[in-house]
């Protein structure tokens, strides 16, 4: 089965005044990116990335922003890499005739 999306989780901010969130993405070590054109709104958690490279390096951080505009640092970055790299040809068989 081919990978074809990451879904990025956080756990949410508390404070009164957050507006959203935003996304960013670096490919194969690349520069962070923001991949969220429009505010990921207050109240949602997760977003999902659907352009995606087999053999691929992958990172992702998330920034929070107010209503004033204000964005805070970026999150710790994760990354995963879309496995395309098949597993070894089984060996050993054995065929018995009856």
């Amino acid at each position: 089965m081919a990978i074809t999306k990451a879904t990025i989780t956080w756990q949410p901010n508390t404070e009164s005044d957050l507006a959203g969130y935003h996304v960013y993405r670096s490919v194969d070590g690349g520069s962070f990116v923001r991949i969220t054109s429009l505010l990921v709104p207050k109240g949602t958690v997760s977003f999902v990335d659907t352009l995606l490279s087999v053999g691929t390096s992958f990172s992702y951080n998330v920034t929070a922003l107010d209503v004033a505009g204000n964005e805070s640092v970026h999150s710790a970055n994760v990354t995963k890499v879309i496995d395309v790299v098949p597993p070894v040809a089984p060996v050993i068989l054995n065929v018995v005739l009856s």
